[in-house]
């Protein structure tokens, strides 16, 4: 309810700081008249009267005396027959301008048995920190019940009315578990020795939320003490909340707050968690690995990861990797033999991994299959490192079958414009069984630029059960840009017109399959070549061309252009209705 009254009252005053220009001093009949207007006011009605009065408290900031008769008049109302709902929006505007002067009349809230006013009233306090206050607030505490009270608990435990320590801990065994978790809360909050000692003999209870409840009250003394300049005090709070069996979470909790009030220095307590057998403190230990910069430490950490197993052997490691440390790399290769987590194994190569991991990692790939070769494979793809994409072509020129198959995917995966010239190689061989795996890799690795040297593979393979894939590669590098701007066709359509009658009669077909109108230009050209197996492979060609921007809806004047040419230059009665239905779409 408090924050809920917060809100309103903060929107109020900056929807009145909208109002443009400021009046004058307001007189006090101005101020009555508009207050006295709230009276009758009911949940959801016209707030166009305390807008006014929004208008007159912002007008009133810097003048004393408007401001003390505003708080007068709000006093008013309060002891008025007014509605709950005007009296509840009046003591957020109390909150504003409110002083000891109004602590009586809100004293009379307190003690209403309307919770919703007790609350009202409790937000007006929230703002007033002086003892008049803070005694009114005392004295309501054992008159109210219900809501009413929590909201009083809570505000003391906000204000840290250390005084009003006893009164709450007299509460502290009430059957009511809000009441119960509302004085724990504020216990908390004081951090006082009176209320320590009290949450700590809870945390002995057999009642499994009151030991709940100790506990969250026990770590927010603990951490006030900590901010306070008492990290001795906070230590011996952490310890007892570390030694009884309380909710993990809060033990957790416990164990790093501990560390942290030791300026996490205390290495062996961290080091000690991490190799016992107590899971959560592990856990939250290992947290802290990426804090702990001491190169001792960090030796007896790599040491500890070989002999830890499972889940906190994956989580040292990970925890190493966060911060960067190469000291991860050596018990990483470990992880080779061992059926550990692979993305964590991928993760940690692609953080810290680079050109000095790949030989181990090669040999690895060697010798293993299934998922644990799966695993490295993945590694391998993401390492980086300059030398990386050399040392796998080094041993790809070493190896065949199967192990090559497989090191030519990994450079096509990593995109290597290295492995070109040793694809190239591979491909080139006409009895070869691997130039279909080379020619895939090719795909991905090759650029634009190298298709001058590409075309060659044209020839070799023009009678082989490989010209199909050999156009495909072709076709898949043709569709690629090239730095300087020029595309694939535009290469592809030049070399075709120098090229001998086979080697061209491929290339007008592979610019066919790339489907660039950039290439219609050159096929066009081919349109009235005295060669008729040329001509009618331009024709072709353009056709496909043509199918495709018209498929998608692209109203290309170079496709319209080519087809009216093609219709021009060609007799076949089957191009000819196909160009013409084209045309007409």
């Amino acid at each position: 309810m408090r924050q809920i009254l917060k809100s309103l009252c903060w929107f109020l005053l900056v929807t009145a700081l909208a109002v443009p220009g400021f009046a004058a001093v307001s007189t006090v009949e101005e101020i009555r008249t508009v207050i006295s207007g709230t009276v009758s006011y009911k949940a959801g009605g016209d707030e166009t009267t305390f807008r006014q009065l929004d208008k007159l408290i912002n007008e009133s900031v810097g003048d004393e005396a408007s401001r003390g008769q505003i708080e007068q008049e709000l006093i008013s109302v309060l002891r008025s027959p007014a509605t709950s709902a005007s009296k509840q929006r009046i003591c957020a505007r109390l909150h504003l301008v409110g002083s000891n002067t109004s602590v009586p009349a809100l004293s009379e809230l307190l003690e209403s048995k309307n919770e919703k006013l007790v609350e009202a009233a409790c937000y007006a306090l929230s703002s007033n920190p002086s003892d008049l206050a803070r005694n009114a607030l005392r004295q309501a505490l054992p008159i109210v019940s219900g809501n009413g009270q929590i909201a009083i608990i809570h505000l003391l435990g906000e204000i840290e009315d250390s005084d009003s320590t006893m009164a709450l801990i007299g509460l502290g065994d009430n059957l009511d578990p809000h009441i119960k978790a509302a004085v724990f809360s504020s216990l908390g909050e004081f951090a006082n020795t009176p209320a320590t000692e009290y949450l700590t003999e809870h945390l002995r209870s057999n009642n499994a939320e009151t030991v709940r409840l100790a506990g969250l009250a026990l770590g927010e003394a603990a951490q006030r003490l900590e901010t306070s300049g008492h990290p001795e005090m906070a230590i011996d709070v952490y310890n007892s909340l570390l030694a009884d069996p309380i909710p993990d979470f809060i033990r957790r909790g416990a164990f790093l707050g501990k560390v942290r009030a030791n300026d996490y220095s205390d290495v062996d307590l961290v080091l000690s968690a991490i190799g016992g057998d107590d899971p959560v403190l592990a856990s939250a230990a290992i947290s802290l690995i990426p804090r702990l910069n001491d190169e001792l430490a960090t030796l007896r950490l790599v040491r500890m990861v070989m002999e830890l197993r499972g889940s906190s052997q994956i989580s040292v490691i990970e925890a190493l990797a966060r911060r960067g440390d190469n000291a991860v790399l050596f018990p990483l290769m470990l992880m080779l033999d061992a059926d550990d987590d692979s993305t964590t194994f991928i993760q940690v190569v692609e953080s810290l991994g680079d050109a000095s991991l790949v030989p181990a990692l090669l040999v690895g790939l060697k010798k293993s299959e299934g998922e644990k070769a799966q695993t490295i494979q993945e590694a391998l793809v993401k390492i980086r490192g300059d030398q990386v994409d050399a040392l796998i072509i080094d041993e790809l020129k070493r190896s065949d079958g199967d192990s090559a198959k497989v090191l030519m995917e990994l450079l096509a995966r990593r995109g290597s414009y290295e492995a070109v010239p040793v694809l190239v190689q591979i491909a080139g061989e006409l009895e070869g069984s691997l130039v279909k795996d080379a020619l895939r890799a090719l795909r991905t690795c090759g650029k634009v630029e190298d298709l001058p040297f590409l075309i060659d593979l044209l020839e070799i393979h023009a009678s082989s059960s490989h010209l199909s894939e050999v156009r495909e590669a072709l076709a898949a590098i043709g569709q690629k840009g090239s730095r300087s701007g020029i595309a694939g066709a535009e290469v592809l359509g030049v070399l075709a017109a120098t090229q001998t009658e086979p080697v061209r009669f491929e290339l007008l077909h592979i610019l066919g399959m790339i489907r660039d109108p950039a290439a219609l230009e050159y096929l066009t050209e081919s349109f009235e070549d005295p060669n008729p197996r040329i001509r009618q492979k331009s024709f072709e060609s353009t056709l496909r061309i043509a199918q495709m921007s018209v498929s998608r809806s692209r109203d290309n004047p170079l496709v319209k252009k080519a087809l009216q040419s093609l219709l021009e230059k060609t007799e076949d009665a089957v191009i000819r209705e196909q160009a013409t239905t084209l045309l007409n779409k």
